[in-house]
């Protein structure tokens, strides 16, 4: 996305308020941060793109970010931290390394959400006050050819702005600062009219400086983002919330979850809830031998970890999580989705003798593993899937191309017979 922005700033491209675009790349990703805390706080709408370590090396100026009250937005392309192992693939670890800086953050599934969630999370942050965060998953989503509805010109016209528009005040804390009206996007650095931000405070200003941020301005942003939200269903029919649900109504079982896991999952529940309904109705109530929670009941949460590094995860693996909660499943509290700790047959008698020293040492090793009892393929008729490894270093990028070349030659060909 950066380098997008990059290419159209080259060009000459005019925004909506038909200035020229602003591309900056300084040598760092904690100067990122900085200088779109800078161009924020000159009264611009700003956004910022990084993943991985380099959200880790800015996690501390996102706090001031909050702190000054900014309006700008940071892309994220979700990937793993460095571990055990180095892996630059997609993993929620740097997405999470920064939920408590008071960030408000929204998370793509596919790439008409990070198209769609990048306008509504500008809308947000210039009524609340509170820059935000939307990610997606890395190359799962930040690299996959996908077809969407482009927000057009005029859409984003009618619906953001332009920085200098004069607006409502939002809220009655907004309205003590600014009065009943205000820049859409404030002037924090304006030589005529000077205001006090990020200032040095001792302790107790500064606790009552950090405290009061919860009712003045994030108790807010839950209003404000419904709002946010309802304004762009209007103009496009797409509707977004804060908590999102497929066929939740009448489910007996739950899987939460967030970025690419959600399109997979719809259709595996699907499946399943078919194969649900034929297992269970009966002639009278649906479901009998599943049983009803009352108001006030809290069913049990089971917490399962996947895809780390881009770990593929098969439909396989959503059913397991489900069975994991049936009445007969084993109730794993916590677990690892599609992931074999040991082998059931060791491949070789070296092998063999190093898992059992394993199994010794540690006889519980297995139960951290959850496996589904099959892998359905939910591919659309006559699809066709193609994976490629990796020859002599090259990346996704590369293959990425490679495959996209192959297709039209496949394509191609078919018209030709």
């Amino acid at each position: 996305m950066g380098e997008y922005w990059a290419e159209e700033a080259a060009k000459g491209h005019l925004n909506i308020s038909d200035r020229p675009l602003i591309f900056i790349e300084p040598e760092g990703e904690h100067a990122a941060a900085a200088v779109t805390a800078g161009l924020s706080m000159t009264g611009l709408r700003a956004a910022n793109f990084s993943s991985g370590q380099g959200i880790a090396y800015m996690h501390e100026s996102l706090y001031a970010a909050v702190g000054k009250r900014l309006t700008y937005v940071l892309n994220i392309g979700a990937r793993a931290m460095t571990k055990s192992t180095l892996n630059v693939h997609a993993g929620h670890d740097d997405y999470h390394a920064i939920d408590d800086t008071g960030c408000f953050q929204l998370f793509a599934k596919n790439v008409q959400h990070v198209a769609d969630m990048n306008i509504i999370a500008h809308r947000i942050a210039e009524l609340a006050l509170t820059p935000g965060i939307i990610a997606q998953d890395g190359f799962l989503t930040t690299h996959l050819i996908e077809s969407l509805y482009l927000p057009e010109r005029n859409l984003i016209r009618d619906y953001l702005g332009r920085p200098d528009d004069i607006i409502e005040t939002p809220t009655p804390a907004q309205k003590i600062i600014y009065g009943d009206q205000r820049r859409r996007i404030p002037e924090v650095w304006d030589v005529d009219n000077p205001m006090m931000a990020g200032i040095v405070q001792n302790q107790d200003s500064y606790m009552q400086s950090v405290a009061s941020q919860r009712p003045f301005f994030f108790d807010h942003i839950k209003e404000l983002t419904d709002r946010a939200f309802d304004e762009y269903a209007k103009l496009t029919g797409r509707k977004y919330s804060r908590v999102m649900t497929y066929k939740a109504e009448d489910a007996d079982y739950l899987i939460l979850g967030q970025g690419s896991l959600i399109p997979s999952a719809e259709v595996v529940s699907d499946t399943l809830s078919k194969c649900a309904e034929n297992g269970f109705t009966q002639h009278g109530l649906p479901y009998p031998e599943l049983t009803t929670y009352k108001p006030g009941d809290m069913p049990d949460v089971y917490s399962g970890s996947f895809g780390m590094g881009s770990r593929d995860l098969q439909p396989e693996g959503i059913i397991g999580a489900v069975e994991n909660m049936l009445p007969n499943g084993k109730h794993k509290k916590q677990f690892y989705l599609s992931i074999d700790f040991l082998r059931d047959v060791p491949y070789t008698p070296k092998q063999k003798l190093y898992q059992e020293s394993i199994s010794d040492a540690y006889p519980n090793i297995k139960d951290l593993s959850v496996r589904g009892s099959e892998n359905p393929n939910m591919m659309p008729k006559d699809a066709i899937t193609v994976r490629f490894h990796s020859i002599g270093g090259w990346g996704a990028i590369t293959t990425g191309k490679n495959l996209l070349n192959l297709s039209k030659l496949i394509v191609n060909t078919s018209l030709l017979m």
